[in-house]
């Protein structure tokens, strides 16, 4: 994935470009760090790669392709983002999870476990009553930030798409479930494309915790 010279102005605000001659390579089947200050726009960089706008100068590819000759909905089916505030929608932690699922084939229940255990997900399931029949409402307000963030790296982990930008996911986790998830997802990810974000301030800390 290669972004060169791209410059990317909102069409809200044309006159102020947001990005100006940006160049960056996430190398194929690697992971990747990038470390960025609060609000640089990081945000930006993955709203062109998914294609929810385009760049108004310079060009982003994929293996050698430039992203425009690509099909959309092949980007977004490859292409997996698990942001810092995750979305969830009103249903079970069930239905939540399976949003993860390809091509409209539901997840086994094995499946469906392994990756709660990845996501140290487990046992806050088995905390809740009804289990994964538990309910979530809309915006997933009855869950903290830590719960959700569980919830969404285990829906990553049913979609295991061949590129994964995973953008302050475990910030809301405490120190011992951060060095847990990051282990799992380190030998999970390995041999794949993954780019990890986080900003300056959690620098060290986010790389012990991956590479120790």
């Amino acid at each position: 994935m290669d972004t060169k010279d791209v410059t990317f102005a909102y069409p809200s605000n044309a006159d102020q470009p947001v990005m100006k001659n940006v160049n960056f390579s996430f190398p194929a089947e690697e992971t990747t760090f990038l470390f960025v200050k609060s609000g640089s726009g990081e945000s930006t960089i993955w709203n062109l790669r998914l294609k929810f706008y385009g760049p108004s100068e310079g060009e982003i590819t994929i293996d050698g392709h430039r992203i425009e000759e690509l099909d959309t909905r092949w980007v977004r089916e490859n292409i997996t983002l698990v942001q810092q505030e995750s979305v969830l929608s009103k249903g079970t932690v069930a239905v939540n999870l399976q949003f993860g699922s390809k091509d409209g084939i539901l997840p086994s229940l094995a499946e469906i476990k392994q990756a709660c255990d990845l996501a140290m997900l487990t046992p806050v399931i088995a905390h809740m009553l009804l289990g994964l029949k538990a309910p979530i409402n809309a915006g997933g307000d009855t869950m903290s930030g830590g719960q959700k963030q569980r919830v969404a790296i285990a829906r990553a982990r049913l979609r295991d798409t061949p590129i994964l930008i995973l953008d302050e996911v475990t910030i809301a986790l405490d120190l011992a479930n951060k060095a847990l998830v990051w282990e799992a997802i380190r030998y999970w990810r390995k041999g794949k494309t993954t780019i990890v974000i986080n900003t300056m301030s959690s620098r060290s800390e986010t790389k012990t915790l991956y590479t120790s």
